[in-house]
């Protein structure tokens, strides 16, 4: 046996003593979970399907907070009737009707409209209603006594703040909505002519304090509605999408009636790579695979683990030819692949792939039955090849 002199004992101990300095992304993603700062700031990394979820998220909790306060709105005039000099009550009123009416339009319209889009610019306009409410109050109490206080009035933007801590927004999001809600209070402030006082200063102190903690319990929220996403959708092994969200995004393409292609990917005689090597080499296998694929297909394809050894694809705006070429260009990266485990033994797998096109006069089942066929087909006559039907 070798003998280990003392500088390689010294050696070896300085490298686990001496510990990489953690880099400023490092410590953000540490604070998020293991998330990184692109995943909260906005949602241009998010998959589709993710984003879906998070709009019907979103959705019941916008559509409950603009009824709640529809229906609180008008019903506080009471506070008005106690509170205000009688030549307020009349324009009071009035607001807080507009006000109601236009939450209940906006309730009502919310629940037609989910897509990701059209909630980007619901939401907003849930807070903003409220803020223009706001400056009108500001405007008819201008000359009122202290006691309007009393009411609260004052208090609505903090609360607007407060309330956008309930949605799991993105960081840019978030400030986009708080903006709306900063600037009218500003221009209220202008409008007093209380701009440079330090009640005002006193105001903006505590707006940005709100805002803080709305958007550290935004984040929060966010992060942990992505773990249970991505825990509840994805393969752990590959990374990939599992098959039950591969199948609700299938219906969503029949539902748009769009025309696709589906590939089904078959790794050869896997199950003699498990009994060679272990199924730790097979689960290498399988990821390297997973990434051949995902890496040889375009960004906005779907590609899932559907079980097993078995992979599928689906591919839209696309012609027979393009189709087959994108197919036989996988293959024969896969062929080509080189996988070398822990031990250094290079480990050599081939993939049958099936394809077939979707069409409007067919449903799920028989699309994934011909490509099923198909793919039988390519694994019957020598496998390593591509079938089309």
């Amino acid at each position: 046996m070798n003998k280990i002199t003392n500088a390689e004992r010294r050696a070896k101990a300085s490298h686990y003593i001496e510990q990489p300095q953690t880099s400023i992304a490092d410590k953000i993603s540490i604070l998020l979970a293991g998330f990184q700062l692109t995943d909260v700031l906005s949602s241009k990394s998010h998959s589709e399907d993710f984003n879906d979820t998070r709009s019907n998220f979103i959705q019941g909790r916008l559509k409950l907070m603009v009824f709640v306060f529809a229906i609180l709105v008008p019903l506080s005039f009471s506070i008005d009737l106690v509170l205000l000099e009688e030549a307020q009550l009349q324009s009071m009123f009035y607001l807080r009707i507009a006000l109601a009416v236009a939450l209940i339009t906006l309730a009502l319209f919310i629940k037609k409209n989910t897509t990701p889009i059209t909630l980007k610019y619901l939401l907003p306009t849930g807070f903003l209603l409220p803020i223009i409410f706001y400056v009108f109050t500001q405007i008819v109490f201008s000359n009122q006594t202290q006691e309007v206080n009393i009411a609260g009035y004052n208090f609505m933007p903090y609360l607007m703040v407060a309330m956008l801590a309930l949605f799991p927004l993105t960081i840019i999001h978030s400030l986009t909505i708080l903006t709306l809600i900063f600037i009218p209070f500003l221009a209220v402030e202008i409008f007093l002519d209380q701009l440079l006082t330090f009640t005002t200063l006193n105001k903006v102190w505590a707006f940005i304090m709100f805002s803080g903690v709305t958007l550290w319990l935004q984040t929060g929220q966010l992060v942990m509605l992505m773990k249970l996403y991505r825990e509840s959708t994805l393969d752990p092994l590959t990374g990939l999408i599992n098959r039950r969200v591969l199948m609700k995004r299938l219906e969503k393409e029949i539902t748009a009636q769009r025309e696709f292609y589906i590939f089904i990917f078959d790794l050869d005689k896997f199950k003699r790579i498990n009994d060679t090597y272990g199924h730790l080499d097979g689960d290498l296998v399988l990821k390297t695979m997973a990434e051949v694929i995902k890496n040889e297909m375009r960004v906005n394809d779907v590609i899932a683990r559907f079980g097993g050894e078995e992979f599928v694809a689906v591919m839209s705006g696309l012609d027979k030819q393009n189709a087959l070429m994108i197919a036989e260009r996988i293959r024969a990266t896969c062929q080509q692949t080189t996988i070398t485990n822990k031990d250094g033994i290079e480990i050599k797998v081939t993939t049958s792939i099936g394809i077939t096109r979707h069409q409007m006069k067919d449903s799920l089942e028989e699309t994934f039955n011909r490509a099923d066929e198909l793919l039988y087909q390519a694994k019957s006559t020598g496998r390593n090849k591509v079938v089309y039907g």
